[in-house]
């Protein structure tokens, strides 16, 4: 009887197994689409996108116990949150980004924010941020005390270098309470490759 109930959980596992490597040819066309665009085309989208891919094959990360003040006013680098992955021509990988930090935004209003995007550059030329992204994705902000936060992107890519860096925009909201900072510290981002 117990031999039935793992034999029946296994066939389970390996249709859906099936079901999930057959699903790439679909994340691929929508990805193609992504790339070819240039940062000025770009627009945040909303929507639900949808990834597949098989095993892990490799996985980069680092990490930081570095305190950085980003201030307002444009889109800032956190300094070293940068990963590269080189995929091969014909191929392409299901890469999944993460990133966690103890964030604080520093200001004098309680509606202030920063907001969080994965960049995304092919042989050096920026395209669309990773998804999700709608613009306005919120990381962490002034009503909260210094505290851990994390966000996860995905994605599949075809070939190409690709480089994806995390960038943190603070945003002052009404009543403009004079200029505010965002601290990162202690953060690990992460890259994770599948088929």
């Amino acid at each position: 009887m117990k031999w039935k109930k793992y034999a029946a959980m296994t066939a389970v596992v390996l249709a859906a197994t099936a079901f999930s490597a057959a699903a790439p040819r679909a994340g691929q066309a929508q990805e193609s689409a992504s790339v070819a665009a240039t940062q000025s085309d770009v627009e945040p989208q909303a929507g639900t996108f949808a990834v597949s891919g098989g095993a892990v094959r490799g996985k980069l990360a680092r990490t930081s116990t570095v305190a950085s003040a980003l201030s307002e006013g444009a889109w800032r680098v956190v300094p070293n949150a940068v990963l590269t992955r080189v995929i091969p021509a014909g191929t392409s990988d299901l890469i999944n980004l993460s990133f966690s930090a103890e964030c604080q935004v520093r200001s004098l209003g309680a509606n202030d924010t920063a907001r969080i995007r994965i960049a995304h550059f092919v042989n050096g030329v920026q395209v669309a941020p990773v998804e999700p992204y709608d613009g306005d994705q919120r990381f962490c902000s002034a009503v909260n005390p210094p505290a851990t936060h994390a966000g996860t992107w995905a994605g599949r890519f075809g070939a190409g270098t690709h480089t994806f860096r995390v960038e943190i925009l603070p945003v002052d909201f009404a009543p403009d309470n004079g200029l505010i900072n965002a601290v990162i510290d202690d953060w690990t981002f992460e890259l994770v490759v599948y088929d």
